[in-house]
């Protein structure tokens, strides 16, 4: 997963801390680079440091650019002021991941707690500022070459011109969700300290579920406040970019519910072999071997990975449950966080995180949506099977994991937008707990417990993400057909396409030369049926 939101250029800045979090930092250096800044050199990741953000300094400098904005005496006085303020945007929020990092490694960490609650609550102020910025923009007496070529580009500032987004009442909202998702934490801190998973589900779950309870109807508040009539829309519109409706979602996902479920319970019990042993060496000399057959800009990535160091694969038993990677800003480096199984299927996740490692190493750390991100990482994870020394046993249960994040992931996906269209008084604990009941039996799943979905981070901090695995799998599994059919086209479009700009799912699609995924289900169906003898 890939720890990043993505906003329209409204900047709307939803506090999914522990997620997703705004990242702009492709975009500010690039504009740096043309003022002849220069790329910072490699570190470390032990040698970055953290500094406690200082929100009053982040203020001042706000201030300096907008009043520069109105009065500057010339163009690149302004320009100055700008990436003053991007410099100490992306330093808080560089802080902000690097106390995410190192609370999510060890979630006793009382003081990483506090400095990662901190920084949480203060995301909304930076992005509000960052809106202030381009309204000053937008009225300054330079917008007319603000707005060339050279920067932001033609009408760029046109969404600036209106009423302002953010004001007291949402920050306030937004406030609520960030303390809520903290609670969350809380709780899945306590829940992963459990003994039996009897005390998991009777005593640890219950309050984990009152807090998503709370967060579905906040969420509902939060899309009604800003015109929406449904949250599912708002999602797709203000955090995913996304250029298709929830309509055409859930039509794909019954699609998927229909043909490649069935295909879906007759192998999911497979011994794959991917829950043997495995250790961390294994696991980093799998990228490694799939990274150098590879070779190129992919090569280049896995070299600075290892030349940094930019990688946690330390298991602990107080680590946060998840894997992610994500930009610090500051640096101009990712950094994959996992949280390993010390089995096989360690190479699997690792490989998925270093795909995005590798689009963020590409393309500087520039935003795609969230949907066309995650197909960098699944497509991956595909390719791997074809470059990586990983053997036939890899492979096949790489399948049938694929195979999982179709059918799975859809059965998620559409739990969770049904969870989002509960009201009042049908918004209630039983009610989730009999919708995911009802969802898993319909996608062949009937032996999820039915309060599993209180184990499913995303719910809780990145509403409406899980759809942008199965969406972005299929843009995977065409990469993966082609390198099927002959060997190098599948990486070839891979390469060309890391740094592809186009931000909305179906518009990267048609540059790429792929296929938007609905209607593809039966082709996919075929491929399985192949693959794993089915």
């Amino acid at each position: 997963m890939k720890k990043r939101l993505l906003c329209l250029l409204l900047i709307l800045a939803l506090l999914l801390t522990g997620c997703a979090n705004v990242n702009f930092g492709g975009y500010f250096s690039a504009l740096g680079q043309m003022m002849g800044l220069n790329t910072p050199a490699v570190t470390k990741f032990s040698d970055m440091t953290y500094t406690h953000p200082d929100m009053d300094a982040l203020q001042d400098t706000l201030d300096a650019a907008c009043d520069t904005a109105a009065n500057g005496k010339n163009l690149q006085a302004v320009l100055q002021g700008i990436l003053d303020y991007y410099d100490a945007y992306d330093r808080f929020y560089t802080n902000y991941y690097l106390a995410d990092i190192y609370y999510c490694a060890d979630l006793r960490d009382s003081d990483w707690a506090d400095e990662y609650a901190y920084c949480g609550s203060n995301v909304s102020t930076a992005d509000a500022g960052l809106e202030t910025l381009y309204r000053a923009l937008a009225q300054s007496p330079y917008r007319s070459e603000l707005e060339g070529d050279d920067y932001f580009g033609a009408d760029y500032f046109t969404a600036y011109d209106g009423e302002a987004f953010y004001d007291e009442t949402l920050l306030d909202l937004f406030q609520q969700e960030s303390d809520l998702i903290s609670d969350y934490y809380v709780q899945n801190d306590k829940a992963a300290q459990a003994d039996t998973e009897e005390a998991y589900y009777t005593t640890c779950v219950p309050a984990m579920e009152e807090t998503l309870l709370s967060l579905i109807a906040l969420r509902q508040k939060i899309a009604a406040y800003c015109g929406y009539d449904s949250y599912a829309q708002f999602a797709y519109d203000q955090s995913y970019y996304r250029d298709f409706t929830p309509e055409e979602a859930q039509n794909y996902l019954a699609a998927i519910q229909s043909e490649l479920a069935p295909i879906y319970a007759q192998v999911r019990d497979l011994d794959t072999g991917l829950d043997a042993p495995g250790t961390e060496a294994d696991t980093v000399a799998y990228v490694a071997s799939a990274a150098k057959a590879m070779g190129g800009t992919i090569q280049d990535a896995y070299t600075l990975l290892d030349t940094g160091h930019l990688y946690d694969l330390t298991p602990s038993a107080y680590k946060y449950n998840s894997s992610f990677e994500i930009y610090l800003d500051s640096y101009a480096e990712p950094f994959i966080f996992v949280c390993p199984t010390e089995t096989v299927y360690d190479k699997l996740t690792f490989i998925h995180e270093f795909g995005h490692f590798a689009n963020d190493y590409a393309s500087s750390g520039a935003s795609n949506s969230v949907d066309v991100s995650e197909i960098f990482s699944q497509a991956m994870t595909y390719l791997s099977l074809c470059y990586a020394d990983g053997g036939e046993a890899l492979s096949q249960g790489a399948m049938v994991d694929s195979l999982g994040v179709y059918v799975e992931q859809a059965a998620y996906a559409s739990f969770e937008q049904a969870a989002y269209d509960l009201t009042d008084s049908d918004l209630s604990v039983e009610n989730l707990r009999r919708l995911f009941a009802d969802t898993c039996e319909a996608f062949h799943m009937e032996d999820m417990n039915e309060q599993y979905y209180a184990l499913i981070t995303h719910f809780f901090t990145n509403p409406m993400y899980i759809l942008s695995y199965v969406l972005s799998n299929d843009a995977a599994m065409q990469i993966y057909q082609l390198e099927l059919e002959n060997s190098g086209d599948g990486l070839k479009i891979y390469e060309e396409n890391l740094t592809n700009s186009e931000p909305s799912f179906l518009a990267f699609l048609n540059s790429a030369g792929l296929e938007a995924p609905f209607g593809r289900i039966a082709s996919v169906a075929q491929t399985f049926h192949s693959l794993l003898g089915e």
